[in-house]
């Protein structure tokens, strides 16, 4: 490959990663929403009493009461040594590292925390995720033999690509995707020139994807396989015999390396609820029309204002598809007319594919399992055809008249358009649109603290759809570039038109994630983890004792340790925060729960109205028993728990007569007990707990408890065969000398 193309995209990410993420490079900022806790948690405000109550993006709210607190448990774990398996800290004990919205085994992120202090570490997971994303589009683009210039503006337009700004609190979305264009580079050049190195890279990229990703996440490398062998087979058996023996051997070796976690993930999966169904919406279907505003997003509204895809029950749905405004045209003209010039008829195929799967995802009940995720798919479609679409423009020499003039048309109404909504329209709609947001808010929202928030979004609305908002004015020069290229074919021909093309295709792009992406300053952090006045006072109770809590509040930002918070304090919660949940306290009817909370709780904290910075807290009676195990023997052995860790818990049991022990966390497959050495029996028990036959015993003794994968050996014996199987491929394949297809 060219060295020269890597330089320049190596430099431009460079100056690009300098401009995004600045002082998170080094450690001095955080990529985390750390301003939403003083703004929408209502006993978090002593982290800035002087906010305005208005943060920079409330839509990543889960990567600040979700994925910054696991990872944190995470990376002290891998320090120390610990396989993260379970989490003792949410639900009353739950799988953590099955969870695969974790992240907790992608590969970049292992080699991050193995290396780096944890905000380096976090920072440079999601950094290297960007970068590496746009590395693998580079190297697909320039494997076709497209231009340096086309290459890197349209990888550095990929990685800067709304779908990974809206997702970028979702790591195992990015980390898995990022693969994907590895993927089809290793597939397509087996398949056409039988390189040695195919089988290996595929096979390895594939479990990278597994690794990285999740369950859903999963499905995604299943309709991207569709999509190639459809492109690559065509209507010819031999090829599709072929494409299916690369697609199917490459998948079942990346299957086989991944065994150890898709056999946990698959396990949780089955064994879960979803705790937060997917509302049914009847214009959902129409989700696929509207992204096509992606070729001027803001059309629909941003972050900060309205967002008109909520009423399709979606969001962002022109962003999470944008890979520039210049781009969208430059992908429309690559699929309407770039078949002719892509290097083989398959690449434009597939490409086109992907578009198309993406859209009739939105367009289907799929939608409620695929989701806007299943954006990457599309987005490695567009970046592919914008690449065709600007080579058959740069080696037309005739002007296309109609192209320029629908594209100018286009441009300029939506210009006109939306500023004239902005400012004529909307201001007299305003006190009606606020009135109702306000309805809906209070009727609907869990962000109970966050008034001023939704007043801000309908009264900001005007500045994000016009020329107010410097990222729509670029946008709509971009679109006009293309236009004004497509009715002068001498321009061209001028030296720098297609480089300055391209980096006004990405300067919007660039300006729209770098407002997204959270980045704010260490300090945050730091309050974060020492905690305020209410998570001190609760800590100082429950964090050096192996205690519960149950929180009782209005809504979930009104508790003390809000979903998966209590693990930077170390306090053990009944409640909690995850796509997928086994049966548990939480799950259980409210009448169960009132029954069954005086033996499962130590303790209770309860906010009686919303937006109250303190509660009442009902801390555990000193003469109780850990409510984790209740011994229901005749004669009572008492007990005391010594350790609980992401592993095992001790429990040191007294001398007394044999018994039944109930233990009150949730009760899951995979764990193993033994006392003084000998073997426990563990069985599950209604409603969501276990009970362990305990023997007697003349003097103290320890229950040891152990939590490991059902499956955990076989799964690494298939491991070690699917990395027996890769390096066998690489070594056959050095055997076989590199030719084209027939």
């Amino acid at each position: 490959m060219n060295r020269r193309a890597w330089w320049v995209w190596l430099l431009a990410s460079a100056a690009l990663a300098l401009g995004l993420f600045r002082g998170a490079l080094w450690g001095a900022r955080l990529l985390a929403p750390l301003d939403l806790a003083p703004a929408l948690l209502a006993k978090y405000r002593w982290m800035d009493p002087e906010h305005s109550g208005i943060p920079a993006n409330h839509y990543v709210i889960d990567q600040l009461t979700y994925d910054l607190p696991l990872q944190h448990t995470v990376y002290q774990a891998w320090r120390r040594g610990e396989v993260p398996w379970w989490d003792p800290y949410t639900f009353g004990g739950r799988p953590l590292l099955a969870d695969a919205h974790v992240n907790g085994t992608d590969p970049v992120r292992l080699l991050c925390y193995r290396l780096l202090p944890f905000e380096l570490a976090y920072n440079w997971t999601l950094i290297l995720h960007w970068a590496l994303s746009g590395a693998g589009l580079l190297a697909l683009l320039r494997r076709w033999g497209f231009g340096v210039t086309t290459s890197v503006g349209l990888a550095l337009a990929g990685q800067c690509a709304g779908y990974h700004a809206i997702f970028f609190g979702h790591p195992w979305n990015t980390g898995a995707f990022l693969y994907y264009p590895w993927l089809w580079l290793a597939w397509d050049a087996w398949l056409t020139e039988r390189r040695r190195w195919a089988w290996p890279v595929a096979g390895l990229a594939v479990a990278g994807i597994f690794y990285a990703g999740n369950i859903q996440s999963h499905a995604y490398v299943v309709v991207f396989a569709l999509v190639f062998l459809a492109g690559y087979g065509g209507r010819a058996w031999p090829q599709w015999r072929r494409a299916v023996a690369v697609v199917a051997g490459t998948g079942m070796l990346g299957a086989m390396l991944a065994a150890p976690v898709l056999a946990a993930q698959v396990e949780f999966y089955r064994l879960s609820v979803r705790p937060v169904p997917v509302p049914w919406n009847p214009v959902s279907w129409l989700s696929g029309l509207a992204s096509l505003s992606a070729v001027h997003p803001w059309a629909l509204g941003t972050f900060r204002s309205l967002d008109l895809s909520k009423l399709f029950g979606q969001y962002a749905l022109g962003f999470v598809v944008f890979t520039g405004s210049a781009a969208a045209a430059l992908a429309v003209v690559g699929a309407v007319r770039g078949r002719a010039r892509a290097p083989r008829p398959e690449i434009w195929r597939v490409a086109v594919g992907l578009v198309l799967a993406y859209l009739l995802i939105l367009s289907t009940p799929l939608q409620a399992m695929l989701y806007t995720r299943a954006a990457g798919l599309a987005v490695l479609g567009l970046v592919v055809l914008a690449a065709l679409g600007l080579e058959v423009l740069r080696l037309e020499t005739a002007a296309w008249r109609g192209w320029g003039l629908g594209l100018a048309g286009l441009a300029v109404g939506l210009a006109l358009v939306l500023n004239l909504a902005a400012f004529v329209v909307y201001p007299r709609l305003l006190p009606r649109v606020l009135a109702a947001v306000q309805r809906e808010a209070a009727a609907r929202s869990a962000l109970t603290a966050a008034p001023v928030l939704r007043e801000f979004q309908v009264r900001n609305l005007p500045r994000e759809i016009s020329a107010r908002n410097p990222e729509t004015v670029l946008a709509t020069l971009g679109l006009l570039a293309v236009a004004g290229l497509c009715l002068r074919p001498d321009w061209r021909r001028r030296p720098g038109v297609w480089p300055a093309l391209l980096a006004l295709n990405l300067a919007p792009a660039a300006l729209f994630y770098a407002r997204f992406i959270p980045n704010h300053p260490v300090r945050a952090w730091q309050l974060l983890q020492a905690g305020g006045p209410e998570q001190r006072r609760v800590a100082a109770e429950l964090a050096d004792t192996p205690r519960r809590l149950r929180e009782v509040a209005p809504a979930v930002y009104d508790h003390v340790f809000p979903n998966c918070l209590g693990h930077l304090a170390g306090v053990r919660v009944l409640h909690g925060y995850s796509a997928l949940v086994p049966r548990c306290f939480s799950t259980l009817p409210p009448d169960e729960q009132e029954a069954w909370a005086a033996r499962v709780a130590d303790a209770t904290y309860t906010t009686p109205e919303p937006g109250r910075p303190a509660g009442r807290f009902e801390p555990p009676r000193p003469d109780r028993a850990p409510a984790a195990f209740h011994w229901q023997g005749a004669a009572p052995r008492a007990l005391r728990i010594e350790l609980v860790s992401l592993t095992e818990q001790r429990v040191t049991l007294e001398p007394g007569p044999a018994g039944k022990l109930l233990w009150t966390d949730t009760a899951y497959p995979g764990w193993r007990a033994e006392l003084a050495g000998q073997p426990v029996p563990v069985r599950a028990v209604a409603p969501c707990f276990s009970e362990l036959e305990v023997p007697a015993a003349a003097a103290p003794a320890v229950l040891r408890l152990w939590y490991r994968p059902t499956g955990w050996r076989w799964t690494r014996a298939l491991a070690a065969a699917g990395l027996a199987g890769v390096v066998g491929t690489g070594f056959l394949s050095r055997r076989t000398p590199d030719r084209a297809a027939g």
